[in-house]
């Protein structure tokens, strides 16, 4: 299980505000691209067998459209000011829709696993509670490796991102607006093309869960990085040692001392046993 944030228009704030047309790339013709930072996050949980949990969305604040037609696969539509997850609406997907989810197609009674980040909203007291009252174990990447481990990062998103990419420049050459009533029917187009078993199967093999594969990942693949490590990195072909000239004395050693600076001198070596025994 992971969330993704897409935003409306494809959402790509370091793209152009215009771009050229490929089919008048001759002609001087250009069109506005309307980049609307607004997001909406997705929570989204797919298994090896190829079987994925109908998607929950999250809206910022404001209208949340209906959809009467039962065929719509979708589970549940929350809001909040940032269209960000938090403790609540992390609970009440895992208790009202991955729960009923996970029932209804268990096969055996062995308990459920669930993979997951360690984000706040997984980690709430009523969540924890919830888990050991349905017999499902919950496991947590750990942290920092979920570009490796994640099999919705390393595989489906970035499928879903260049699919949902392409199609919301194809409906801003329809002149379609996307807005808070249409975003999520736009999304589920997308989202059957994302979502296919060949790809959930690939998304779990590729990262070595299922099946399990402990030899696919060694320690250079989670080593800290480089910028914040306290060992010299140099490349293989670095010699491991460098012939130097041997040290030269300096001039300022043969210059005489004056008498003032040789009195000096003699004063704090004869103050120095008395000091090392005063810090001693």
């Amino acid at each position: 299980m992971d969330e993704k944030g897409v935003q409306f228009r494809g959402g790509r704030k370091w793209s152009k505000k215009y771009y050229h047309l490929r089919s008048l790339r001759k002609s001087k013709f250009y069109r506005i691209r309307l980049d609307n930072l607004e997001l909406m996050t997705i929570i989204e949980c797919i298994s090896p067998s190829g079987l994925s949990v109908p998607p929950s969305f999250v809206l910022s604040s404001g209208p949340i459209p209906s959809f009467p037609d039962p065929s719509f696969k979708i589970t549940a539509i929350a809001t909040s000011p940032n269209s960000w997850t938090n403790n609540e609406i992390g609970t009440a997907w895992f208790m009202e829709t991955f729960i009923l989810f996970a029932n209804n197609h268990k096969v055996t009674d062995a308990p459920v696993v669930l993979l997951l980040d360690g984000h706040n909203s997984h980690e709430s007291d009523a969540f924890h509670e919830a888990t050991f009252q349905n017999n499902i174990i919950v496991i947590t990447f750990p942290s920092k490796c979920t570009h490796k481990l994640q099999p919705l990062d390393v595989i489906i998103f970035a499928q879903t991102q260049c699919h949902w990419s392409s199609h919301c420049d194809n409906r801003i050459a329809h002149h379609i607006k996307m807005d808070h009533y249409n975003i999520i029917l736009e999304y589920m187009e997308v989202h059957l093309r994302s979502m296919t078993p060949k790809l959930l199967h690939s998304a779990f093999s590729t990262t070595g869960i299922f099946p399990y594969n402990d030899t696919l990942f060694t320690d250079i693949d989670f080593a800290p990085a480089k910028s914040f490590s306290h060992t010299m990195h140099v490349p293989q072909s670095f010699p491991p040692e460098v012939l130097t000239s041997s040290p030269i004395a300096s001039d300022v050693s043969n210059v005489e001392m004056s008498s003032d600076e040789s009195d000096s001198a003699e004063s704090v070596a004869a103050d120095a046993p008395a000091a090392q025994t005063l810090f001693s």
